[in-house]
């Protein structure tokens, strides 16, 4: 089976963070992700992983009124 990937847009969304908050998160290891080129795509095991360790926190910014999208990856 093909693994689903994430573009950083598409992290953000799905988990209702910042822009800023991603990139940092991207930059810092907590979403291990592989590069095509120029474009960045983040492993859906990553996102399910930092999931259930709680590895966000900290300056992570959830918009206010949103909760964070993650019920369709566990």
């Amino acid at each position: 089976m093909i693994e689903q990937h994430y573009s950083p847009a598409q992290l953000c969304k799905l988990l209702s963070l910042s822009r800023s908050a991603v990139q940092s998160r991207l930059y810092d290891g907590t979403f291990p992700h592989v590069r095509l080129g120029d474009r960045i795509l983040i492993p859906e095991s990553s996102i399910k992983r930092v999931l259930e360790e709680g590895r966000i926190g900290g300056s992570v910014y959830l918009r206010p009124g949103r909760k964070p999208w993650a019920a369709s990856l566990t």
